[in-house]
C-alpha cells in the first residue's frame, strides 16, 4: 500500500486502532481550535515539483540541538503513546535517522525507551502549565 498525505494515514489509523484509541488520537482539546488550525497551516504548504532536475542524490540532514538527523522530520511528543506502541515508534525514528520526542505523560519511563536501543531520544518536560522544556537524551 502506497501511503501519499496524512488523510490517508487517518483512515488507515481509524480502520486499525481500536475506537477508543482512535478517538484520543484524532480529536483535539476542548473545542478542538488548534486541531483545525494545524490541519489549515497544513493545507497552506504547497510543494513545487522539480522538472527535469536530478533529485537522485538530495541530502536533506539538518543539525537539531547539536545534534545531526537525517531530514528536517521529527516524532512530536504524544501522550500516552503505549497505546499505539511507544517502542516501535522510537525504533522507527532512530532507523529513519531522526529524534524522538518523548512526552512528558508517556506511558513509557524515558529509560525504558532508551533501553530498546534506539538512537536520539528527547524529552519534553512540561513543568507548568504556563512552560515547557526539552532535554535531549542520548
Amino acid at each position: 500500500m502506497k501511503i501519499t498525505n496524512v488523510t490517508e494515514y487517518e483512515a488507515i489509523a481509524k480502520e486499525k486502532l481500536p475506537k477508543m484509541v482512535y478517538d484520543y488520537y484524532a480529536s483535539g482539546a476542548e473545542d478542538q481550535w488548534t486541531l483545525q488550525e494545524n490541519r489549515n497551516a497544513f493545507a497552506r504548504i504547497l510543494f513545487r515539483p522539480r522538472i527535469l532536475i536530478d533529485v537522485s542524490k538530495i541530502d536533506m540532514t539538518t543539525t537539531v540541538l547539536g545534534f545531526k538527523i537525517s531530514m528536517p522530520i521529527m516524532v512530536a511528543p504524544t501522550a500516552m503513546q503505549k497505546m499505539v506502541r511507544e517502542y516501535a515508534t522510537a525504533r522507527a525514528a532512530s532507523a529513519a535517522g531522526t529524534i524522538m520526542t518523548l512526552s512528558s505523560w508517556a506511558t513509557s519511563s524515558v529509560e525504558e525507551v532508551a533501553s530498546t536501543g534506539v538512537g536520539l531520544v528527547s524529552l519534553n518536560l512540561e513543568a507548568q502549565e504556563s512552560s515547557s522544556w526539552a532535554y535531549v537524551l542520548s
